[in-house]
């Protein structure tokens, strides 16, 4: 017997499904609102003689394995692994892992327990976390938040946590490269110093990360400071507070994403608990996927500047693209959600009950920067507003909105629909730029994104092969997180390491060739530079 028959024998589709969704008999059936779509009559069907579950909203359906594709968005084995887990059977067929990464993994992970617990301790009893007690009660942190969020406080006296750790067994190199513990003029230092701690977990508990607030008087150290990557934590696929988070969004199917971790401290305290926090990174590609897995509508609560203004937009593109439903908490005259719960917790439940449409808040917010008086300000508010307006697939906002654009600058609908097409077609065709010698139509698209010429998050939806748009997804998150400018040196690192590395679980070496055959040529068109061209080339001698 396979695997796949072996867990499918082993699990009830129906015990299965009943964790995610509620289900009422329906005859021979079972029946429930669909966790995939919005919907206030069901239409979902379970059927435990065939062990298969049907949507006839939206038309999902399948065995207990697509499943739990469909509800956690999965890969199929990573589906079949979590199932095995659940009906406690050993795959036959394992996926051979790195026994050293392993390995690794379990030591990190212990490390960042004894870690956690060493930092709450300190802050909870001891007379050298005074200062961090006193910081808490400042920030209305109460006892039951500090205890349930297992926050800590990092002394300023530098060795503490590096002495304890090494009598556990540790090693200096590891606890540096966990970013537990830095060297400062050849002496082992803790990293986190007069810090407030908030463990980061990952969704099934194990803390994989820290994030520290510093709390000091020293005006160069920096305000936050968060663990490095690991090999158990990726800061752009995880988010804080959703292993508290998960089952309060489960069952209201909506999510609220905040700035800050203190931010979701503070929702907690007040029975908000549907809450997370991106980990210090703009709002990602991953992190909207993980969200999809457990709710069907996102409301964004950023901070109310310029910055949190600008992630709203960001949020929005991802979103629209990941078909997410979205909404904006509008924080009126408050800086952020911490604020706004500490000073009025009524208005905080009636702004998250009531939130506005994403577009309707961006407009409002574009309109208020010009004097729509004018004719150059109803210009600069069309320039603006018109490429937001055209992310949005939804037809029926779709409408609304260029309708309001139309009043507010006085221009005709037809002529915003047509500045709209005629955007997409110009996209279409600098795709097709140089595209001779058989180059690979997908990777020069890939080559425009690698280079910003162009709308890249349109692009995106000419390449079929998913593993390529997740490259291409990667180098955009990437290029806007650190401003690059054409293909400098950071970018040929990023470029060489997306393109080379996370393409390597199939054979890509002729579409890579493509993509370097394609930016030599570009080079040698537009640049007088020898040393690109010569970079390329070296490359390209790993796939030959």
């Amino acid at each position: 017997m396979s695997d796949i028959d072996r867990v499918k024998e082993a699990v009830d589709i129906v015990d299965v499904i009943e964790s995610y969704v509620e289900l009422k008999r329906a005859g021979s059936n079972l029946k429930g609102l669909c966790p995939f779509h919005t919907e206030k009559t069901p239409s979902f069907m379970v059927s435990p003689s065939l062990q298969i579950f049907k949507c006839f909203g939206c038309g999902k359906g399948g065995d207990v394995i697509k499943f739990i594709q469909e509800i956690e968005n999965l890969e199929f084995r990573e589906a079949l692994e979590k199932l095995a887990q659940i009906a406690g059977i050993e795959l036959e067929n394992k996926i051979s892992k790195n026994p050293k990464n392993e390995l690794e993994k379990e030591r990190i992970l212990k490390a960042n327990y004894l870690t956690k617990n060493f930092y709450h301790k300190i802050l909870l009893n001891k007379t050298k976390g005074k200062k961090g007690r006193n910081y808490a009660i400042k920030r209305k942190l109460n006892k039951e938040m500090v205890v349930k969020f297992e926050i800590g406080y990092a002394p300023p006296n530098g060795q503490v946590l590096a002495n304890y750790l090494l009598s556990q067994g540790f090693t200096s190199k590891e606890l540096v490269k966990w970013g537990l513990a830095v060297v400062r003029n050849g002496e082992l230092k803790d990293k986190f110093r007069d810090r407030l701690i908030q463990p980061i977990f990952g969704e099934n508990g194990d803390v994989v990360g820290f994030s520290g607030r510093y709390i000091g008087e020293n005006e160069k150290a920096p305000k936050y400071l968060n663990s490095p990557e690991t090999l158990v934590f990726k800061k752009n696929s995880q988010l804080y507070s959703l292993y508290h988070a998960k089952d309060a969004i489960r069952s209201t199917k909506k999510v609220i994403i905040v700035e800050g971790n203190l931010d979701v401290v503070s929702a907690h305290k007040i029975g908000t608990e549907n809450i997370v926090a991106p980990l210090g990174t703009a709002f990602t590609v991953e992190q909207a996927k993980i969200i999809k897995r457990y709710a069907n509508e996102v409301l964004l609560c950023f901070d109310n500047d310029k910055a949190g203004f600008l992630a709203t937009i960001r949020a929005l593109e991802i979103l629209e693209k990941l078909e997410l439903d979205h909404k904006t908490i509008k924080i009126e005259k408050y800086t952020d959600a911490d604020e706004v719960i500490k000073n009025d917790v009524e208005l905080w439940k009636k702004i998250t009950d009531n939130p506005v449409n994403t577009l309707e808040f961006i407009l409002e917010k574009i309109s208020k920067e010009y004097d729509l008086s004018d004719v150059d300000g109803k210009s600069s508010l069309y320039k603006k507003f018109l490429p937001i307006l055209n992310l949005v697939k939804n037809k029926v906002q779709k409408e609304y909105y260029t309708n309001k654009l139309s009043e507010l600058v006085g221009l005709n609908i037809k002529d915003i629909y047509d500045d709209i097409n005629q955007k997409t077609s110009k996209n279409i065709k600098k795709i097709k730029i140089q595209n001779s010698q058989n180059i690979n139509l997908e990777f020069q698209v890939c080559s425009l994104i690698a280079q910003k010429q162009i709308d890249e998050i349109s692009l995106l939806e000419f390449i079929s092969n998913f593993e390529l748009k997740n490259v291409c997804q990667k180098i955009i998150d990437q290029k806007k997180e650190i401003n690059l400018e054409n293909f400098n040196i950071q970018e040929r690192e990023m470029v060489e390491k997306l393109l080379l590395n996370d393409t390597s679980s199939i054979n890509h070496k002729n579409l890579i060739r493509n993509f370097i055959d394609s930016k030599i040529k570009e080079i040698s068109i537009n640049s007088d530079t020898i040393e690109k061209i010569q970079f390329l080339t070296k490359l390209k001698k790993k796939y030959t």
